[in-house]
Parts: structure tokens; C-alpha cells; sequence
């Protein structure tokens, strides 16, 4: 459960992420090119533009915190019988 949680987290955050970056692109050369080779650019961008980068980056925050919480759900110790 934990593995499918992380991973389904990777992917919408994923999603998220290359969608940010269309949008860096879409607005300057400059916006895409910093945000994709220094990714706090493109938190940056999103905070700056958040009329239109507020679906992206809610997506790709959510995508984070289900990834987390699957690595946390993955990592909790099982109880051995014993």
C-alpha cells in the first residue's frame, strides 16, 4: 500500500511539476530555462503567478504529500511475533 501511495504521489506531483514549467515557458524564455536548471525558480514563478500556476502547484504539492506520507507509511516499524 505505502509503495503505491509514494509512487502515485510521484506522478501527480509530476504532473504538476512539468506543468509549472509549460507554463515558466509559455510566459518567458527565461522563466522556463531558470526553472527547469534551479527548480526554486519555479516555486518562485508559481508564488509570482499564482492566478495561473495555483492548479499546478496545489497538484504538485499534493502529489508531494502523498509521496511523503507513503515513505512515512513505509517506514513505520512492524510489530515482529515473537
Amino acid at each position: 500500500m505505502s509503495t503505491t501511495l509514494t509512487i502515485l504521489g510521484c506522478a501527480i506531483g509530476l504532473v504538476g511539476a512539468l506543468w509549472l514549467l509549460a507554463l515558466a515557458f509559455q510566459e518567458h524564455l527565461g522563466w522556463g530555462l531558470g526553472s527547469l536548471l534551479f527548480v526554486p525558480v519555479l516555486a518562485l514563478f508559481a508564488f509570482l503567478h499564482w492566478d495561473r500556476a495555483r492548479t499546478p502547484a496545489l497538484l504538485n504539492l499534493a502529489g508531494l504529500a502523498l509521496a511523503v506520507i507513503g515513505v512515512f507509511m513505509g517506514a513505520a516499524p512492524t510489530r515482529e511475533a515473537g
